[in-house]
């Protein structure tokens, strides 16, 4: 989809826009707020990113300096602290944003999920696949 073509041709027409993922807001910032200067923008962090960017580094056993890893936080908080309102999963998450960005416009936008009194042990826990996105993890 042409995001710039589909935003022009309806300009002005939303109050609200709700954006999910960094790279998502990053390229569309600039187009939301020419064609929907009056809109209210809703970042949805669901979780930090660069967290996950960092934890994955380790993971690889690429080392990251103290810069590098600043660095990717303040990218993604500098889109944060560009949205009107915030959400995240987690009371935890909302915690860490608050203090990185200093916003108080974060809510938790969670999934409800009923507790268990019993959890299966691991033997019982089969016949499912689950398939993530390969691009964000550098296969094809």
């Amino acid at each position: 989809m042409d995001f710039r073509s589909f935003a022009q041709k309806r300009a002005n027409y939303y109050d609200i826009i709700f954006v999910s993922r960094p790279h998502n807001f990053e390229n569309t910032y600039n187009i939301i707020k020419l064609y929907f200067p009056n809109a209210k923008i809703i970042y949805d962090a669901e979780a930090l990113f660069s967290t996950r960017e960092i934890l994955k580094a380790r993971v690889e056993g690429i080392h990251l300096s103290d810069q590098q890893i600043k660095d990717l936080q303040m990218k993604e908080i500098n889109l944060i602290n560009k949205a009107d309102l915030i959400t995240t999963v987690s009371e935890n998450e909302k915690k860490i944003i608050s203090k990185m960005s200093g916003q108080n416009n974060i809510f938790i936008l969670g999934h409800p999920i009923s507790v268990q009194e019993k959890i299966s042990g691991f033997s019982s826990r089969k016949d499912i696949l689950f398939v993530g996105d390969s691009l964000q993890m550098g296969t094809k």
